[in-house]
């Protein structure tokens, strides 16, 4: 399993609960120790993850540094695919609005011909497309932008 030679009646539920919840363990089966008090020494420690984080996992290992504890540290290390995300964010809180709407306003009863005449899905998503990119092109024309990161770590996760 992971680690142990055998399961008692505790992996059994850990390994009933795993599998109910679709979550998987990341430890290595031939890792060291991740408890050691005295002669006592076992692997209660687990690395449970969901299944689109598992395979994320670059290195996983348990680290001889001291913890201070019976317990091991754990160093896990995740691969993420984001690379310095940015988009355009439109600046609405300081006004403007009035001068948006007076933008929009000639293109309303256009669009709301193309709505009524939409008959099927694919008129209805060339609609939507259409409503979306003239809201766009009047906030361009109406807001200052502002270039937004998009958050590079994943949630709990700590930078190294």
């Amino acid at each position: 399993m992971w680690g142990y030679r055998d399961i008692d009646s505790r992996g059994e539920r850990i390994l009933e609960f795993l599998l109910a919840n679709n979550l998987f363990i990341a430890n290595s089966s031939d890792a060291p120790t991740t408890f050691e008090r005295g002669i006592f020494k076992g692997w209660p420690d687990l690395t449970i993850s969901t299944q689109d984080i598992i395979g994320k996992f670059a290195k996983w290992e348990v680290s001889e540094e001291p913890s201070l504890s019976d317990h091991k540290y754990i160093s896990v290390k995740i691969e993420s695919q984001i690379q310095n995300s940015t988009y355009n964010r439109f600046k609405t809180l300081h006004g403007n609005h009035r001068k948006l709407l007076n933008k929009l306003n000639p293109s309303i009863n256009p669009l709301m011909e193309e709505i009524r005449n939409s008959q099927t899905q694919d008129d209805i998503n060339k609609t939507m497309s259409h409503l979306q990119n003239k809201i766009i092109d009047a906030c361009k024309s109406t807001y200052e932008t502002k270039k937004q990161e998009v958050a590079r770590t994943l949630p709990g996760a700590h930078p190294n």
